[in-house]
């Protein structure tokens, strides 16, 4: 790790502690329907910072730290459920090795399974808010159709989706030869052999 990445690092580990523990208290609070005992609270207060420490490892481990938020894909969600199951095994290892049952046993699945969908859901609402696409349509689009539904035209959807300022290209279309793709959505596009 490079002195460069440094602040980066520090602000994915506070952000991600912060996530990881909301995800434990979110499961906790469903598990008992907000009406905690006592003794779990004492029990999760006891192991939090050892299992906090530990999935952030399982977190850097599954390649959490090194992607750009921004251009999350399905290569992010295999991180992020690789990530969620390293941790989820690390609070498993943690219960185990506790000499008296801190936590129910079911929490372990639950709180994976929290994790999982508030980490994924930060990550991917990060990218649609930097892809514009919750965002007011630009002042001027000019509409364009995209000859060919292939990795290429995918890719160039993808691209002026990204694009910024004053004029922007909003897609309307796909056309393309192959007669399978006619009526189906292509990355939220119709494709169609013809459009006139």
């Amino acid at each position: 790790m490079s002195l460069r990445k440094t602040p980066r690092y520090t602000l994915l580990t506070v952000g991600y502690a912060a996530l990881i523990q909301a995800s434990c208290l979110a499961a906790l609070l469903l598990r008992f329907e907000g009406a905690v005992p006592a003794r779990f609270w004492s029990g999760y207060l006891q192991i939090a910072p050892i299992f906090t420490v530990l999935s952030l490892l399982g977190f850097y481990l599954a390649g959490l730290y090194d992607g750009l938020w921004r251009y999350a894909s399905t290569v992010t969600l295999f991180q992020v459920f690789k990530g969620v199951t390293l941790s989820t095994i690390m609070l498993a290892i943690v219960m185990l090795f506790t000499p008296r049952e801190v936590l129910p046993h079911s929490l372990v699945l639950l709180v994976g399974l929290v994790e999982l969908v508030v980490v994924g859901g930060v990550r991917f609402a990060w990218r649609l808010s930097r892809d514009r696409l919750l965002d007011t349509a630009p002042r001027r689009a000019v509409r364009a159709l995209v000859v060919g539904a292939d990795h290429t035209g995918v890719h160039l959807i993808q691209e002026m989706r990204r694009g910024g300022g004053p004029e922007r290209l909003t897609p309307i279309g796909f056309i393309d030869d192959e007669a399978r793709l006619t009526g189906h959505l292509v990355e939220g596009v119709r494709a169609g052999s013809r459009w006139w």
